[in-house]
């Protein structure tokens, strides 16, 4: 080979060297562009876990985009919003009209930087629902010319700001609910969901006045005369309560007699017919005061207040362990050791109240329990002449069904039974931890511990400018407190503070209020779990 060409050979080499040397120097810069961008990351959240919107209304979501390194304007990014895969925007904020029904529909922002080609997601759930397929307060008001439901909708459990929906009964029926009307009942079916909600019961003394409500939508879904086998039967029963189970449905007249309907399915709710018999116990009817109802508790019995007033009544328990069983009457099973060992020596025990009144029956969590397998502990207050007793017995969740056992914890004097006189009382029933039991007394909303009910007087936690004249606290986490005033005003108070006490500070401080104002006396509160694990 010539001198020469190896001199152009080298050469050649030099300008591919010098040449690659130049292109990787340009890459090594776009390169190091590319990193600083690649550092500056987008976060995107949309918040909750899961959003329910309903059919009709706009639907409305804001993402919020945090940046690794420095903010990048909204016009130099690129969003691409879908739902269940399907585009439906290319702007930053969410927004469009819901046109059906849905669940669990699949929400994605995609959020391209055109500079760097690099793309972020953000997901959450979305459900599209009826107008009342909500969680919230349903609160029964009346005045001298009719009824109202009303409905506080949320759109999660425990929320602190409600909207209002007055009078949904005559909204979505278009007639006019009966003043006559007692009180509501929500319901559950086994398996339920946000697609397969709770139904509502509306009592009246007629049979004929006594409606279930379609859960999403509150329209009319059963008249209660067509749930007998005998329609004609209801012509001359006087409801006095409805009760749900699990398996079973009972209604109790004003002389206490209770018929019962054996649903064919757990999951069904309008399944089986009652019959024209009332219930039994030890081959003689029983009669019913009153029931104790427990939702989303799992007990698998539901105890009830047998027998005339003052006239040796007892605490039974209606199964609905099973299909097979529901519908038995039990006594509660008690040691003798237990009542003995507890101080239960010559007062009332659940099989024979002696000549005690039952003021109260209600229930709570197991004291250290968060969640419940099924043993609760039911609380009752009973009265003779002026003296007043309180007593406590945890009641075991059903393992058979022949037996329910039920084990006396506290027998004690109350001191203060001039205050429980025409007396609001409520058993505070899933405060993790805390014992109390509140009282509204005309204008007045006390509590106080029922451990130490025999030592403590009440402590005034508010006055209002109204008589109280209902009180609920079931909701799912415990955290709230409905009251209702005989002028229509809801409130919805607080109850997460570990001291109840501080909940609302001094009863006599004006502070601001959030309540809401319904028509009327504000007489039955239940918030709506929308669906739970069978039976209430």
């Amino acid at each position: 080979m010539s001198k020469m060409n190896l001199n152009m050979r080298k050469n050649i080499y030099v300008l591919l060297l010098l040449s690659l040397i130049m292109v990787l120097g340009s890459c090594y810069g776009d390169k190091g562009n590319y990193d600083y961008e690649d550092v500056n990351e987008i976060t995107v959240d949309l918040g909750g876990a899961k959003y329910t919107y309903v059919v009709g209304n706009v639907a409305k979501l804001e993402p919020t985009l945090t940046f690794a390194t420095r903010e990048i304007a909204e016009s130099e990014l690129e969003y691409n919003w879908t739902l269940n895969g399907e585009f439906v925007s290319d702007k930053r904020v969410l927004e469009f009209t819901v046109e059906k029904i849905a669940s669990q529909v699949e929400c994605q922002l995609r959020v391209t930087n055109p500079k760097t080609g690099l793309t972020y997601i953000g997901r959450t759930a979305m459900d599209f629902t009826q107008k009342y397929n909500l969680y919230g307060w349903l609160v029964l008001s009346k005045d001298e010319q009719a009824s109202y439901l009303n409905f506080m909708t949320a759109t999660g459990t425990d929320s602190q700001i409600y909207e209002e929906h007055l009078k949904v009964y005559q909204e979505q029926n278009r007639e006019t609910l009966p003043k006559e009307t007692l009180g509501l009942l929500e319901h559950f079916r086994s398996g339920g969901s946000s697609s397969n909600p709770s139904s509502v019961w509306i009592v009246n003394p007629k049979a004929d006045k006594c409606v279930d409500l379609e859960g999403a939508a509150f329209t009319k879904d059963l008249v209660l005369p067509d749930a007998f086998l005998e329609p004609s039967f209801t012509n001359n029963l006087k409801v006095k309560q409805i009760a749900e189970l699990k398996w079973l449905t009972v209604v109790v007249d004003q002389d206490g007699k209770a018929y019962t309907r054996k649903k064919l399915s757990e999951k069904a709710f309008h399944t089986g017919k009652f019959l024209s018999t009332p219930l039994t116990f030890e081959n003689k009817e029983v009669k019913v005061d009153r029931f104790l109802i427990i939702p989303e508790m799992r007990a698998l019995n539901m105890a009830f207040v047998e027998g005339e007033k003052g006239q040796h009544q007892r605490i039974l328990a209606l199964m609905d362990y099973d299909k097979q069983s529901a519908g038995k009457v039990l006594q509660f099973t008690v040691k003798q050791e237990d009542y003995d060992k507890n101080g239960f020596y010559d007062v009332p025990k659940l099989h024979d109240l002696l000549d005690y009144e039952v003021v109260y029956l209600g229930y709570a969590r197991p004291k250290t329990t968060g969640l419940t397998d099924g043993t609760y502990v039911m609380t009752l207050i009973l009265k003779k002449g002026s003296e007043y007793l309180y007593q406590e017995y945890s009641v075991n969740k059903a393992s058979t069904s022949n037996q329910i056992t039920a084990v006396p914890s506290i027998n004690k004097p109350i001191s203060f039974g001039n205050l429980l006189e025409g007396a609001v009382i409520y058993t505070a029933p899933y405060i993790n931890n805390r014992t109390y039991l509140l009282i509204g007394k005309g204008n007045d909303l006390y509590y106080v511990d029922r451990t130490t009910i025999d030592r403590d007087e009440p402590i005034k936690l508010k006055t209002f400018d109204a008589e109280v004249t209902a009180l609920n606290a079931e909701t799912s986490q415990g955290n709230q407190l409905g009251v209702g005033l005989s002028n229509g005003k809801f409130f919805v108070l607080s109850l997460k503070t570990a001291n109840l006490g501080e909940i609302l500070g001094d009863p006599d401080k004006k502070e601001f209020e959030r309540y809401y104002q319904m028509n009327g006396r504000v007489f039955d509160i239940r918030y709506r779990f929308k669906y739970s694990n069978g039976w209430t």
